[in-house]
């Protein structure tokens, strides 16, 4: 197992490049961690205790890479458990977690989980900005891409947050050869990191080469960008207006978290 030292290091490294997350995620399992069990529970499974954000209702497991930690946000309803984190993880499957939810965090979305455990691999995940207004020219994509339009409809079926999904195909004026997909999501701000993140997990694999550059734009449901009708639509669904139908935390994946609830 690793040292508390050592999985701390392993997180910093990561906070400073994210292209160091997979090898973090998989640092983790092999590391001691702590969370939280309910005081009084006598159901014959594990039930590790479940906090809700005031903010926006989502659900999140905290744990934590130190006792003392954890212990400073212990409370009297609830009972500390210590347990390798392969075992937090394989145990708590379908939710998100917050790893040091007080300090310097980092969430790990339920298709993150699963991925971790089953491949031993997580995809990279950046973002950009553009500073500058670009032109770009836009179409639906010809061909259509089948391969990638089956898997994204299979996978935005088992994401009941997602409103809508449509592929654009973009290059610029100036290099018309280069071509990019983009994958236009339709989804609420709080989900909009985890979908990003769902979706590359689904489509950034060791053994997959789309043989294109694929990014992924996502606008708030009902306010969609004009370039999204320019595009593909390869998913549609009603999204109930409640964030209850996806358990997690808000768009934000390292840095300090606002405080929650300790007593």
């Amino acid at each position: 197992m690793l040292t508390q030292e050592e999985i701390e290091s392993s997180m910093l490294e990561c906070a400073a490049d994210s292209r160091l997350e997979s090898k973090f995620l998989r640092d983790l399992l092999n590391a001691t961690v702590y969370a939280f069990l309910p005081i009084n529970d006598d159901h014959p499974r594990l039930r590790v205790v479940m906090f809700r954000q005031p903010s926006d209702g989502l659900h999140f497991i905290p744990f934590f890479t130190s006792e003392w930690q954890a212990l400073e946000a212990l409370g009297d309803d609830r009972k500390l458990f210590v347990c390798g984190g392969r075992t937090l993880l394989e145990a708590t499957r379908g939710a998100t977690l917050i790893l040091n939810p007080n300090r310097e965090s980092f969430t790990i979305y339920p298709e993150e989980v699963e991925a971790l455990l089953t491949t031993g691999f997580v995809a990279n995940v950046s973002s950009t900005r553009l500073e500058q207004p670009k032109q770009i020219c836009a179409r639906s994509p010809e061909p259509i891409p089948e391969k990638l339009v089956s898997l994204l409809k299979e996978l935005y079926g088992s994401l009941l947050y997602i409103a809508s999904a449509r592929l654009l195909e973009t290059w610029s004026p100036e290099n018309p050869g280069a071509r990019t997909l983009i994958i236009c999501l339709e989804v609420r701000p709080p989900h909009a990191e985890r979908a990003a993140r769902a979706t590359a997990n689904a489509l950034q694999t060791p053994q997959t080469d789309w043989g294109t550059n694929i990014d992924i734009l996502s606008s708030n449901p009902g306010e969609r960008r004009d370039l999204f009708d320019l595009g593909l639509l390869i998913y549609e669904n009603f999204v109930p207006d409640t964030s209850e139908i996806a358990p997690g935390l808000p768009a934000r994946r390292l840095g300090p978290s606002d405080q929650w609830p300790t007593g």
